[in-house]
């Protein structure tokens, strides 16, 4: 009502000399703003059709021919237009080759499908068109954000969407769980994979597609895990380039998809070997404080799962990359820290690898006291068996390795250090290892010079 008292207002103070348009344009800007005055909030529209080409209505938004809308065509029978910031509740017309139709669209509405006036079998298929059109626009933040709350308006066209391309999609995602990473340069890597032109927008896509499925299979009675999951390694991929990208910054659209996703991943029994992989994803979705991990108990969880033999090439490099990433993540404000370095002990005891053990061993040892108190606690013969396993793989590097732990002041006080040095003293197989060797008479001077002779 107070709308329409302005455009008689306005309509009374026009003099003779003001043209019709300038009246109309007076009326569309009193219009797009609400009662107080306030401009009416704009949005993006995406309208689709689906007609046969021989068919194709051409579009309106006002009864006029001169205003039609050009469409895009995205196969024979589906079209699309993309409308840029429109407000309010807007009528489309649809001028067919025999009549002429009519259809409102809402205020709230983000995507719009025209219905179609006849089933054929290339209608049947345009679901499927339409889903698959969506996820392929996805290329950042706000494009998911719009393929995401597209959901609500056109959520039974998603559903059916999802089921016409049910394999289609299913070879998309499993050809995404299963690209490897070449590792040799493991960050920079993980950057270059996700940014290739092919691969460049695969992670948000995959990230809305599986929202989807998680969303319909719980609608009709199915559970998370009927969607599929990715392993605890592909967790670890998906977060990297997340967090290449985003930093700190984390969206919240992608962080409510990623946490729901997660909580419903560590549902099923877990072995140590995932939580690992696990820990700095779970890191870096507690930047929030109100929507987080800080619910998950990880160390709990690691202590009651199993943990067997991993055979693998190139797993110092997964091990060092997850070590690095993690790192990297808790100097951002994470709200309840885990620490990755707490649970490598444990997966290098279980190798039993020489080579392995060193690798992370020197990794470890260009790191500062914090990570080491992190290494070393409550897991002080654990750390014995992983530096004796070291030992037994090259003893010659012995000097260099408690140098290093000397300026980590780990040999001072108790704990991890005091054991260590026990270990020295009464460990037979220890002592058959230092008779053995040439740095016989340099290890005694060490062992002197720590008071234990």
């Amino acid at each position: 009502m107070q709308k329409c008292w302005k455009i008689v207002q306005t309509f009374q103070g026009l003099t003779e000399d003001t043209d019709i348009s300038t009246l109309l344009k007076a009326c569309q800007q009193i219009a797009n703003k609400d009662d107080n005055g306030s401009r009416l909030p704009e949005r993006n529209l995406r309208i689709y059709v689906c007609e046969p080409e021989t068919n194709i209505p051409s579009i309106s938004l006002k009864d006029d021919e001169d205003t039609k809308c050009e469409l895009q065509k995205i196969t024979p029978t589906v079209y699309y237009k993309d409308l840029k910031t429109v407000q309010r509740e807007l009528l489309l017309y649809a001028q067919y080759k025999d009549k002429k139709k009519e259809f409102t669209i809402k205020s709230n509405v983000l995507v719009f499908v025209v219905p179609t006036r006849r089933f054929t079998q290339n209608q049947v298929m345009a679901e499927g068109v339409i889903v698959n059109h969506l996820l392929d626009g996805v290329k950042d933040v706000d494009t998911l954000k719009f393929a995401t709350n597209a959901q609500k308006d056109i959520g039974s066209v998603i559903e059916k969407g999802l089921e016409r391309s049910e394999q289609e999609l299913k070879k998309k995602i499993q050809q995404f769980e299963t690209t490897e990473i070449n590792l040799s340069s493991v960050l920079r890597n993980i950057y270059i994979f996700f940014f290739s032109n092919n691969n460049k927008n695969k992670v948000l896509q995959h990230l809305l597609l599986r929202k989807w499925k998680l969303n319909y299979s719980k609608k009709n009675g199915g559970s998370a895990t009927s969607v599929g999951q990715w392993s605890s390694w592909k967790w670890f991929e998906v977060i990297s380039y997340i967090f290449e990208q985003y930093q700190g910054n984390l969206p919240s659209v992608i962080n409510e998809m990623l946490l729901k996703d997660i909580r419903s991943y560590l549902n099923k029994k877990h072995s140590k070997w995932d939580l690992f992989f696990l820990t700095p994803c779970l890191n870096y979705l507690s930047l929030s404080p109100t929507n987080n991990t800080s619910g998950i108990k990880l160390s709990q969880r690691f202590e009651k799962s199993e943990c067997p033999e991993w055979k693998e090439d190139g797993l110092d490099k997964k091990l060092i990359s997850v070590l690095k990433t993690d790192l990297r993540i808790r100097k951002l404000e994470v709200i309840v820290l885990k620490y990755s370095e707490e649970y490598i002990i444990d997966l290098l005891v279980v190798q039993k690898d020489k080579k392995l053990s060193q690798s992370i061993l020197e990794f470890l040892l260009l790191q500062d006291k914090d990570v080491w108190d992190h290494v070393c606690s409550n897991r002080a013969e654990k750390c014995w068996e992983v530096m004796f396993i070291v030992f037994q793989a090259d003893f010659e590097q012995w000097s260099q390795y408690f140098e290093q732990l000397n300026k980590l002041r780990i040999f001072e006080g108790g704990g991890t250090g005091s054991s260590f040095l026990n270990q020295f003293q009464t460990n037979t197989d220890f002592i058959e290892l230092v008779k053995s060797s040439e740095k016989f008479l340099a290890f005694l001077a060490f062992m002197q010079q720590q008071k234990m002779m």
